[in-house]
């Protein structure tokens, strides 16, 4: 899900309550150098997964882009 969305999703994997949403940072060459990630309340996350999951996955693109 993580290649075919841009970006991927926790809910509570780690902390009971806490949701997360990161995107892979890449070098030029596509390489991963980074993440870049969002947590809080899991049903603020979940709420708004796809919203938050795009921003973050353009922010990531960003600094990707910048890095270059």
């Amino acid at each position: 899900a993580a290649q075919r969305d841009g970006y991927a999703f926790d809910d509570g994997g780690r902390t009971s309550g806490a949701a997360a949403v990161a995107a892979a940072v890449a070098a030029a060459d596509g390489s991963p150098v980074a993440t870049l990630s969002i947590a809080g309340p899991s049903e603020r996350i979940r709420a708004q997964r796809a919203h938050l999951g795009g921003l973050v996955a353009v922010a990531a693109r960003r600094v990707g882009a910048a890095l270059a």
